[in-house]
C-alpha cells in the first residue's frame, strides 16, 4: 500500500523526488562517515605495543609556559645525556 502511494506521489511531482533523494543519499553518506571516524579513532586501539609509555615533550619558555615541541628540540633533548631523575618531567618516565 505505501509502495502505491510512493509510486503515485512521484508520478504527481517528479521533480520534488530527485531532491529528497539526495538529501537521502547525503545522510546515509554522512552517518556512514561518522561512524567509521568514531570507530577509527576511538575504538580501535593505537598501533603500539605499550600506548601507556607514549610521552609528549614540550619546551617550557622564560616564564614557564609550554611552548610545543619541534623536531629541532627532539634532536637537542636526544643529544643530552640521560636525565638521573623525573623533575620537570609531565605524565612519563625517563629516557632509557
Amino acid at each position: 500500500m505505501r509502495l502505491k502511494t510512493t509510486a503515485r506521489g512521484i508520478v504527481r511531482a517528479p521533480l520534488a523526488f530527485p531532491p529528497k533523494g539526495l538529501v537521502l543519499g547525503l545522510g546515509v553518506g554522512c552517518a556512514t562517515l561518522g561512524f567509521g571516524l568514531v570507530e577509527a579513532f576511538v575504538f580501535r586501539p593505537l598501533p603500539f605495543d605499550e600506548p601507556s609509555s607514549l610521552v609528549t615533550i614540550d619546551e617550557i619558555d622564560n616564564q614557564g609556559r609550554p611552548r610545543g615541541g619541534s623536531l629541532l628540540a627532539l634532536e637537542r633533548w636526544r643529544a643530552q645525556p640521560l636525565v638521573s631523575s623525573a623533575k620537570g618531567l609531565r605524565g612519563g618516565s625517563n629516557r632509557a
